[in-house]
């Protein structure tokens, strides 16, 4: 009989020939590496998010300890810095890292649980980690990280040497995980542009809102700002790298006193300074320093994205907003249906004075403005040639935060689900089908597809914009900002989804039904291909229906508000903002 290994990531190193494989999850089984897999002895594992009952109850769970967590870790931040910050500064600057990690921690941790529970393994492959194989310099350094698998073996290697330390037959490697860092590109133009705007900030240093990362179109901005009475400015000062740690402080070997209730949170309260960003511990000093070398002094703070993925402008926020009684104002990157869950958005609600949303508002924090990425953005009238393009989704092969869509190996199903629609419309109705891959490809779809349609079809357009300016039909694969996109450039729309994955406020329900009335929604692949087939010929006499274009603008009514004075309604929401600040 051959022995049992359990294998946790896609790294052949720890691999063994002659033995039953177990593999943990599908992430471990790259396609370009399939026929590597032909003649091994093996099985997979399921992912235990497939169970949309327990990735419901794990959501709850995680939401109530990401807030034990926090307050925990502001008492101990506190200490190791001597500084005196509140719950609120700390989640500025952790909170981003916290929503992503510990539910990805908690991922792992339950795969292996579930693993554990299944079989006796003869050997299990592990990593002889050092305490800087999992440490990485700052947030962006950490998420790009969670789809690594070197780091991810060790994460792995770490939870089993921790909870399953007497497990028989382990067998050691020794392989090192390398932190990739975020390159910022400088050429002589972005000097140029950051002197200029360096120049700007000692000439008047105090502004009424500081736009980073906005997400508004530039000239949009410069506009804004001309009417808020300030230079429009460039922030480029966050646009720096962040300092290296020159050695790891032993204090990341103690707990953090945490009351644990469970063998998952003992782990953490064990092992979370020893997966925290030098960012926040040994370089947060050097980083602080950094941010408070940025003169400027606000009264609004807008971001779209900065409060998620940049540590120096977190902390230089954070302190905006704790010392200067700044008021933070953060707006969508990106949207359409909103998710019933979500991590992401569940940290933004807390950190916000006020959120800017594309749908109609939740909750009492929740403004309502045209959507920050279309404010002066004008659609030009174009001729569509006779193409029909799916638009591609890949969310990555390990899991990170906690929201709705499918995940990790569920993304199989995803992509499942647009292979018997591509498959139906190629065979049954005889249509081809240009593809768009999404941006990253993780589970490597172009080539799974490539026995499907040939090399032009594929790569039909090179441009994402191109793609949905030129198709005279485009394929949502997913209810969010691609669908959104479609919609401002005109082009006759179809959402093809994995319905079981996807949850949302019970406010949207009777929306889904009519955009499912109509036709525009689909979750059957094969009713998506027939009325594709259906509409082949002429999309926009199907797209202009009296039915369809009611729903439609119910879609926009109450998921993508757009209007032609976008720049002036941000800016009386502004004025008003400032206003009320006194």
């Amino acid at each position: 009989m051959k022995k049992k290994v359990l294998v946790t990531t896609a790294i052949e190193e720890t691999w063994l020939e002659d033995a039953h494989t177990v593999f943990l999850g599908e992430w471990c089984k790259k396609y370009s590496r399939r026929t590597v897999l032909l003649d091994m002895s093996h099985e997979t594992l399921p992912f235990h998010w497939e169970d949309r009952g327990k990735f419901k109850r794990d959501s709850a769970y995680l939401r109530e300890f990401h807030e034990v967590l926090l307050q925990r870790l502001q008492i101990v931040l506190n200490g190791y810095h001597h500084t005196n910050y509140s719950v609120r500064y700390w989640r500025i600057v952790i909170g981003p890292w916290l929503a992503i990690f510990v539910p990805a921690v908690f991922d792992r941790w339950e795969h292996l649980r579930a693993a554990m529970a299944l079989h006796d393994y003869d050997v299990i492959l592990l990593n002889k980690n050092i305490l800087s194989d999992l440490i990485r310099p700052d947030y962006n350094s950490s998420a790009l990280s969670l789809q690594d698998d070197s780091w991810n073996y060790s994460l792995y290697s770490d939870i089993i040497e921790t909870q399953y330390g007497n497990a028989k037959n382990k067998v050691f490697t020794y392989i090192r995980s390398q932190a990739t860092a975020k390159i910022f590109k400088v050429t002589f133009l972005t000097k140029i542009l950051s002197a200029f705007d360096v120049m700007l900030s000692k000439i008047k240093p105090k502004y009424s809102v500081a736009f980073i990362d906005s997400y508004l179109n530039p000239f949009a901005r410069v506009r804004l700002a001309l009417k808020l009475g300030q230079f429009p400015r460039l922030y480029s000062c966050f646009k720096r790298e962040i300092p290296q740690a020159s050695s790891i402080d032993q204090f990341r070997n103690t707990d953090i006193d945490l009351k644990a209730a469970t063998p998952f949170e003992n782990y953490i309260n064990k092992s979370i300074l020893r997966l925290l960003p030098s960012s926040y511990l040994e370089c947060f000093v050097d980083v602080q320093s950094l941010a408070n070398c940025i003169p400027d002094k606000v009264g609004l703070v807008f971001t779209a994205n900065a409060h998620f993925s940049n540590d120096i402008f977190k902390i230089w926020c954070a302190t905006q907003v704790e010392c200067g009684g700044t008021k933070l104002l953060v707006g969508s990157h990106g949207g359409a249906l909103p998710s019933e869950f979500s991590s992401f958005t569940d940290h933004e609600e807390a950190i916000v004075d006020a959120r800017v949303v594309w749908h109609t508002p939740l909750t009492n924090k929740q403004v309502r403005l045209p959507a920050n990425k279309y404010v002066g953005v004008k659609t030009n009238f174009q001729v569509r040639e006779d193409k029909v393009t799916l638009i591609g989704l890949d969310i990555g092969r390990y899991s990170y935060g906690m929201q709705s869509g499918p995940a990790s190996s569920l993304m199989l199903s995803d992509f499942e689900q647009k292979k018997e629609f591509l498959v139906c419309l190629a065979q049954r109705f005889n249509r081809k089908i240009g593809y768009y891959p999404a941006v990253f490809e993780s589970w490597e779809f172009k080539s799974r597809l490539s026995e499907l349609l040939d090399h032009q079809q594929i790569a039909t357009y090179t441009d994402y914009n191109k793609a949905l300016q030129k198709s005279k039909l485009i394929i949502c694969s997913y209810p969010q900002t691609t669908m959104s996109d479609s919609l401002f450039s005109g082009a006759p729309v179809i959402l093809l989804y994995t319905e079981e994955y996807w949850t949302f406020p019970s406010h949207f329900d009777s929306l889904i039904e009519e955009l499912k009335r109509v036709k525009i929604i689909f979750n059957d692949p094969i009713s998506a291909a027939k009325h594709v087939n259906s509409i082949w010929d002429d999309p926009e006499e199907w797209w202009g229906g009296v039915d369809v274009q009611k729903a439609k603008h119910q879609f926009l009514d109450e998921c993508l508000l757009v209007s032609k004075n976008g720049v002036g309604e941000w800016y009386e929401f502004l004025a008003g903002e400032l206003e009320s600040q006194g």
